[in-house]
């Protein structure tokens, strides 16, 4: 398999700070970060592995709360790096979590 770890993850114009940043069991590396105007929660994200996955999240609000989010991560070229949001808003952090632990998180 080919190097992709200096692929750039390198903040857009439109971030206001990065959240998150960690590679998948499933070799999905990830890159979260919050919006300026919208405070939404998007991801950068490379996914190499020839199959999509959705990827799920315990995560904490700004407010002190608790919620949960998740994002389809789309199979990437060895090259690319793609964008998508995550389903949930306003956060600070996000964890990611197995399906099975996040249909028992109760947020």
């Amino acid at each position: 398999m080919a190097d992709t770890s200096q692929l750039v993850f390198d903040l857009p114009k439109d971030a206001s700070h990065s959240i998150a940043s960690f590679t998948t069991s499933e070799g999905v590396r990830v890159r979260a970060y919050v919006e300026k105007v919208s405070w939404t929660t998007q991801v950068l994200y490379h996914n190499p592995t020839g199959r999509s996955f959705i990827l799920y999240f315990s995560t904490r609000k700004k407010d002190g709360s608790s919620s949960k989010g998740s994002f389809l991560a789309n199979i990437c070229k060895l090259d690319e790096v793609k964008k998508n949001s995550v389903s949930a808003s306003n956060l600070v952090s996000l964890k990611q979590v197995d399906k099975s632990t996040w249909d028992t998180l109760n947020y």
